[in-house]
């Protein structure tokens, strides 16, 4: 373990060893038999890994106590609910808050198109991943990817939060390659990393775990289901080298989608954190929804309905928007989409497997906010300048 590091860190135990007790203690003392009824009901048997993609190596877990046991472990190592993703999520930056950018120090991380996951390495090796609807899957012990630690230690007792993508400049001999992108980690060889900073976690997670990968090429085999990468934390003001073409075209191999602003001193902290932002570059409209028909009378049916009903996540008043009923939405009633805002309307774009949960109210109305009132490249570029005079 790098001792740099161990001042700011919170162990769960002495060292992994004392983990890998505490872990099996941890799960034997859950009470499966109370969520077994729950997780039969709500484990989805037809979740793919990839947007309705099967991918070779990668199952979906459909035991309900495994599934159950798994979920309430993450949910208590992120200090987070056992209900939702236990992740760390940021929210848009808008005119309203980039004056906190300004006036308190920030990292900043690029981050990939692709889907969110939880990877957990168990004390035996084995690997699951954990996405946003809360799915659980396997990866094949054929197919397995091997974390080897700087001192030649097998790497287990890990959770990192990170983007499956896929390679994307076409003139790389690995163009098109799935690679789970690591943004974050929570547990890292059985040290919590929580009380880090996200430069720290992310240093961490380098020196352990990725380092040894690339002195050591061997222990990668052809089989690997996915590739590993880890992004890059620099100071905020650093943030245009993020997006420079080079950046884009050359060293970042992965379709770029935002740019995320962490605070400084940032625990990992589970939920929506309001000073985490995230920025998209010309970004457009953009909402996930619940979708449900208003219930027709007797009188008429189904296809007498003009509009549906947007639903975001509210505790009072749940209905946000209405969105045209096409042929293909009507056999959506009750699941999750993904909408663009064109002219004045909502259009469907695609159905959400992968979540399970639609945006919150605030997220929605950001993103409305945006689309007025947009953070261009020029306007953040003048705020990050204002901020660099916090990191010296």
């Amino acid at each position: 373990m790098r001792t740099y590091f161990l001042s700011s860190v919170k162990c769960f135990a002495a060292n992994a060893q004392d983990f890998t007790s505490f872990h099996l203690k941890l799960l034997q003392e859950s009470s499966p038999k109370e969520w077994i009824e729950e997780e039969t009901s709500t484990c989805m048997l037809n979740a793919t890994f990839l947007d309705d993609e099967q991918v070779d190596g990668i199952h979906l877990v459909t035991d309900p106590i495994l599934v159950a046991q798994l979920k309430n472990f993450l949910g208590e190592c992120a200090r987070g609910p056992k209900s939702k993703f236990p992740v760390m999520w940021s929210v848009h930056l808008t005119s309203k808050n980039i004056r906190k950018l300004e006036s308190q120090p920030h990292f900043v991380i690029p981050k990939p198109y692709g889907t969110r996951f939880l990877l957990y390495v168990d004390p035996s090796g084995q690997i699951y991943l954990e996405n946003y609807a809360q799915n659980i899957f396997r990866i094949d012990d054929d197919h397995t990817i091997k974390f080897i630690s700087s001192d030649g230690q097998s790497v287990t007792d890990t959770i990192l939060d990170g983007v499956i993508t896929r390679v994307a400049d076409k003139r790389r001999p690995d163009a098109g390659r799935l690679t789970f992108v690591i943004m974050d980690a929570i547990l890292c060889r059985g040290v919590s990393l929580k009380q880090m900073n996200i430069k720290q976690r992310i240093a961490f997670v380098r020196d352990e775990i990725m380092q040894p990968r690339l002195n050591n090429p061997a222990i990668i085999h052809d089989k690997e289901v996915f590739n590993l990468d880890i992004v890059e934390c620099k100071e905020s003001y650093e943030a245009e080298d993020f997006m420079t073409e080079e950046f884009r075209n050359e060293i970042f191999k992965y379709s770029l989608l935002s740019l995320i602003f962490i605070p400084r001193d940032k625990v990992y902290t589970c939920g929506t954190c309001d000073d985490v932002y995230q920025w998209v570059e010309n970004d457009v409209c953009r909402g996930v929804f619940l979708l449900k028909i208003p219930k027709t009378t007797s009188r008429t049916n189904n296809f007498d309905q003009k509009f549906g009903e947007l639903h975001v996540s509210s505790w009072n008043n749940s209905r946000f928007d209405a969105i045209k009923l096409t042929d293909e939405l009507r056999l959506l009633d009750g699941r999750i989409i993904d909408c663009i805002y064109v002219d004045n309307q909502w259009i469907f774009q695609k159905l959400r497997n992968d979540r399970k949960h639609p945006n919150v109210r605030e997220a929605a109305e950001n993103s409305l906010e945006l689309m007025r009132d947009p953070i261009t490249r020029t306007r953040l570029l003048k705020s990050l300048e204002i901020s660099r005079n916090l990191q010296h």
